[in-house]
This record gives C-alpha cells, sequence and structure tokens, in this order.
C-alpha cells in the first residue's frame, strides 16, 4: 500500500513539473526579446524598425527606398521623405541606441515631377590664339553670364538662354534654344545639354534670317554634360563642361574697294573651344 502511494505520489509530481515547464516556456515564447537592426526615421516622426531596406529604380518612375518589414509588410517611400537610416548590434527590447552604421539619404528633389527648370550660370569659354583676319575673334577666352528658363517633360527639358559677353570691345547677346536631359534623379543627377541659336551685338548690323544656320550668320552651336547637386529642396548646384561653336560677325574699315576712300566690310569670325558652366538650377 505504501509502495502504491509514494508512485502516486512521484506520478503526479512529475505531472506537475510537466506542467510548470510547460508553462514557463509558452511564458518564455511570450516574453521572448524582440530583436532589431535597421531602423527608419521618417522626416514625419515615423520610425520603422526591425526592416531590411533596398533601393529600387524603375524607369520613368522615382527612385524610392524598399522597406520590407519582418511579416512581410512593404512601404515605399522617396529618399527626400527619410530622415536618417540606422543600422544597430542586435540588443534587447527596448533597443539601445548605439548604431554601427548611419546613412543620410541626399535630399532628392524629385526633378522630373517639376514642370518648369530655370538654371543661373556664370561660364568661362576658352579657344585658340585668335588667328582671324584683323584680329576680330575672341582671343583665347570670354566669360559671362547666362540664365534659361524652361519647361520639364519628365527627365526632358526645353528652355531658351540669353547670355552676354565682351570681346574685342563688343557687346555681344547670345539668345539660344536649350535641351537638357536628366539622366538620373539621384543626388549627383548627370544631365546632357544642347544649345543652337545666333548672336546679337551692338557693332555690325548684322540681323538673323530665316536660313541663318545653313549660311555665314552668327551662330552658337554647343553640347555638354553636367551634374546636378540638391544644395536644398528647391535648388541645384550644377557643373558642366560641354563644346562650343562660334561664328560672329564683325565690322572693320578696310581698303576693299576700287575707290580711294576708306569703306567698311563685314566679316566673320570662327572659333570653337570649351566651355565650362557653373551655377544654380532651380
Amino acid at each position: 500500500m505504501f509502495m502504491k502511494t509514494r508512485l502516486l505520489f512521484i506520478a503526479l509530481l512529475l505531472l506537475l513539473s510537466s506542467g510548470l515547464l510547460t508553462a514557463q516556456q509558452e511564458q518564455d515564447v511570450d516574453t521572448q526579446p524582440v530583436y532589431y537592426d535597421t531602423v527608419v526615421r521618417l522626416k514625419d516622426g515615423t520610425v520603422i524598425r526591425d526592416v531590411e531596406v533596398s533601393y529600387e529604380h524603375e524607369v520613368g518612375r522615382y527612385e524610392r527606398y524598399v522597406i520590407k518589414s519582418r511579416d512581410g509588410t512593404i512601404v515605399r517611400v522617396l529618399p527626400s521623405d527619410v530622415l536618417v537610416i540606422e543600422t544597430h548590434a542586435r540588443t534587447f527590447y527596448p533597443p539601445v541606441y548605439n548604431p554601427i552604421g548611419i546613412i543620410y539619404p541626399c535630399d532628392d528633389r524629385q526633378r522630373e515631377a517639376q514642370w518648369y527648370f530655370l538654371e543661373l550660370r556664370g561660364w568661362v569659354y576658352m579657344t585658340g590664339a585668335d588667328e582671324s583676319e584683323n584680329a576680330i575673334g575672341i582671343d583665347r577666352i570670354a566669360f559671362g553670364p547666362e540664365i534659361v528658363p524652361g519647361l520639364r517633360f519628365g527627365n526632358l527639358g526645353a528652355g531658351v538662354g540669353v547670355s552676354l559677353f565682351r570681346a574685342r570691345e563688343i557687346d555681344r547677346i547670345p539668345v539660344f534654344l536649350h535641351l537638357r536631359h536628366q539622366l538620373s534623379a539621384r543626388c549627383f543627377a548627370p544631365f546632357l545639354y544642347a544649345q543652337a541659336g545666333t548672336v546679337f551685338d551692338n557693332q555690325s548690323g548684322y540681323r538673323p534670317t530665316v536660313g541663318w544656320l545653313l549660311e555665314r550668320s552668327a551662330k552658337l552651336l554647343g553640347i555638354g554634360a553636367g551634374i546636378d547637386y540638391p544644395l536644398a529642396s528647391w535648388m541645384d548646384l550644377s557643373v558642366d563642361i560641354g563644346y562650343r561653336y562660334l561664328q560672329l560677325p564683325t565690322r572693320v574699315l578696310c581698303d576693299c574697294s576700287d575707290q580711294p576712300e576708306v569703306t567698311e566690310a563685314l566679316y566673320y569670325n570662327e572659333s570653337h573651344g570649351v566651355l565650362l558652366r557653373a551655377g544654380v538650377t532651380f
């Protein structure tokens, strides 16, 4: 009888221990600490923890961060909406914020979403020595300001530019069509541009005609490439380098007639050079 009671007591004790162990395991599961790796902080104050972050770019769409949680939830945000992305050592909840990696996304302007652009530039044009007849061309270097307002059509832009420079004591005003193509919307955003137009001055009396591009006339042609970098959400720092061709009319005194008196003749000087531009783009 004593033996049976002892065995029953042992069985009850084992059963009770098993139950307590199971309860403790369930409690351990329920209170298992949550680990945090990557933390994304948005500019609106939202904090998204325990995520995997990647970057995507689709043609014709904005570049975005893809934020994926462990439960499979995916959130896409613009770089301009992200304040900081932190990578943490694995720590217990609540996390001890001691990030081992920090990324501050560039203030991506999403330029292709804007319907306009405005370029303000200062430029330097470097060419060879003046070999024109009567020394009427540009001798090695010219510089001046430039403004180009225009419209954006996605990554493409088109506008009309006006510039000003002085060479050989003659004031010249280039007026040209300006085309630009944004190759990317990222922080360091490369672009291409092309220009074609005419040049007015206060000396030659030249006026452009319908066929100015195909005949000897005052003309400007150029192509180039550059980089935009956002200084703010509404303004880029822009630098580019390109090629420029100029054909400039100049009226000079000459002994070019059968008459003894001195008359005037209109000459055209051609120049090829490197154009450096720097400024801001709105």
